[in-house]
């Protein structure tokens, strides 16, 4: 594949005389024109209103014109939340081209192996990813420009950028809008292919699904190279002409006084930046009154934290979602919130979800798991530069494969029970380590765990339960199986105890079970700890099954 050629999987748009409304520079213009004056983006004391946020996207739109950018072309964005990422997929996506956002958390070398993949043609890069980005640049076969904005700055800001003007190409639903790299939970990420039709149909799925209206004002303080952050709540609200706060990272101090100062109406996060909301010193006394919904993905909530929000008259609403979803799948309506509170709820208004055995069955009785498929105009048509993978993620009839599995309950909800590739297959049973992980979690001792298997000579595999304790807590193997006993059958209670300082993780906060496999295979423990009750592996051919 040439250096600005896209993939084959995006198809081109037929030259029209009238703008494709489902463009996303075009619906936004559209948003401009009806309400210029309104509050568009707040970030860091300073708001922008529609106005002149589109003012910044022309001006962008002549910096990447003078760059050479056109149709086909990838323009890369690596740097911490910024109004600018949003700027720059408006002009990149009048020109034809598409947004590739990085985790800016990356290293030279990890980033010199995406940039490598998706050979953008311009990066834009804040002062600080430039330093650690110069030696990578320098390494590809035919170097891109890079363009450098201030990390200070709260806007766009070019150093000695050449400007060009002149007409826009024509730009269709079908085009590439953005190429979003997976979280790499297996280990690789993969580029997915975003089209400006399944932005649109991913925001209405948010806007119809969710009680979204036009004095919405939401905050986003997930990364915005992530699916959830990028392409969530702040889409929506655009779409209907709302205000939205971003944060550059996430401080739960911050975001509590902001919910307070700007009357945040909706927060869309992820289940562990909000466990952290809840457990910041000031919440007790933070003002939540204006939030008529919160958002969630991720993990199953802990009551816990649900009924700390329920008692300031919150709602948490739960979602499902993935990046080749763009974003949402199942939205939990928030009159269950505490009900259903383990499912992620219901499908979204437009799009089709169905549980399917290992034969491609489709599966509608309660409680028989299957493999997670969907199918709808928000869903990407497929991985850049990568058919094979596309290939084998789709069915012949258009369903993506999402590798999760799950369930439906009696009332059409969806319970997800882990990855088909994380399931355990002990001694001739499955075991799903969500569904032990839920029990664990509820030992006062643990903070966090994750249940991940381990090869076993004679049970093929077992559980390994990897604990994050409470500050000051102990915890020995029988006392955590003893006390999980009665809620889990033999085969699903852990035959190892591991303990460390933190799980790992990826940028949208799940954790990463490949890497802990490795740690358990490889006998890694938390070495900071000496305690005999900190880690007490046993002997996996006395444990009775």
């Amino acid at each position: 594949m040439g250096f600005g050629e896209m993939s084959s999987v995006s198809s081109s748009a037929t030259p029209a005389t009238y703008p494709a409304p489902t463009v996303t520079a075009n619906w936004f213009l559209r948003r401009v024109r009806l309400t210029p004056d309104r509050p568009a983006m707040t970030f860091e004391g300073t708001t922008w209103t529609y106005e002149r946020m589109w003012s910044e996207v022309d001006e962008a739109t002549d910096v990447l014109r003078g760059a050479g950018i056109g149709p086909g072309d990838r323009v890369a964005y690596v740097g911490m939340n910024d109004g600018l990422i949003f700027v720059m997929l408006l002009a990149a996506n009048r020109l034809g081209a598409a947004l590739v956002p990085f985790n800016f958390r990356l290293t030279a070398t990890e980033l010199a192996q995406l940039l490598d993949d998706a050979r953008p043609s311009v990066v834009v890069a804040d002062t600080i990813r430039q330093s650690v980005l110069s030696p990578t640049l320098g390494g590809l076969v035919l170097p891109p420009t890079c363009l450098a904005s201030e990390p200070e700055g709260s806007f766009p800001f070019w150093r000695d950028a050449k400007r060009a003007s002149g007409s826009l190409p024509p730009v269709g639903g079908s085009d590439v809008a953005t190429i979003m790299y997976t979280s790499g939970t297996s280990g690789r990420a993969k580029g997915v292919l975003m089209t400006h039709d399944n932005h649109w149909w991913g925001a209405l799925n948010g806007a119809t699904t969710l009680e979204y209206g036009r004095e919405e004002v939401t905050l986003v303080m997930g990364p915005m190279f992530h699916v959830a952050g990028f392409c969530s709540t702040n889409i929506w609200t655009w779409m209907r002409g709302g205000h939205v706060i971003a944060h550059r990272e996430f401080s739960p101090t911050t975001v509590l006084r902001d919910i307070e100062a700007h009357r945040v109406t909706s927060l869309g996060t992820v289940t562990t930046l909000l466990q952290l909301l809840a457990q910041d010193p000031d919440f007790e006394t933070a003002d939540l009154s204006s939030l008529s919904m919160i958002y969630c993905g991720g993990v199953a909530m802990p009551a816990e934290v649900v009924e700390r929000f329920a008692a300031k008259g919150v709602p948490i609403q739960g979602a499902y979602g993935s990046t080749e979803s763009v974003p949402v799948m199942t939205i939990l309506p928030a009159e269950h919130a505490l009900t259903k509170r383990l499912s992620p709820g219901r499908p979204a208004m437009f799009i089709e979800v169905r549980i399917v055995d290992g034969n491609d069955q489709e599966i509608t009785q309660p409680g028989a798991q299957g493999e997670v498929w969907v199918r709808g105009p928000s869903v990407s048509p497929g991985y850049w530069s990568n058919e094979e993978a596309t290939r084998v993620s789709r069915s012949p009839d258009g369903w993506f494969k999402t590798g999760d599995m799950a369930e439906w309950d009696e009332d059409g909800f969806i319970y997800l029970v882990g990855r088909a590739k994380d399931l355990i297959k002990t001694g001739g049973e499955t075991v799903a380590p969500d569904e032990v992980e839920a029990v664990l979690a509820s030992h006062p001792s643990v903070q966090e765990v994750a249940v991940v298997g381990t090869p076993h000579p004679r049970w093929g595999e077992t559980p390994v339960a990897v604990v994050v304790l409470q500050p000051g807590a102990s915890l020995t193997l029988d006392q955590l199986r003893d006390a999980a006993g009665d809620r889990l059958a033999r085969f699903k209670l852990p035959t190892q105890l591991v303990v460390v300082d933190v799980l790992p993780r990826n940028a949208a906060g799940k954790v990463l079970k490949y890497v802990l496999r490795q740690q358990v295979a490889a006998g890694a423990n938390d070495h900071s700890s000496g305690s005999e009750d900190r880690s007490t592996p046993t002997s996996q051919g006395q444990v009775a099954k």
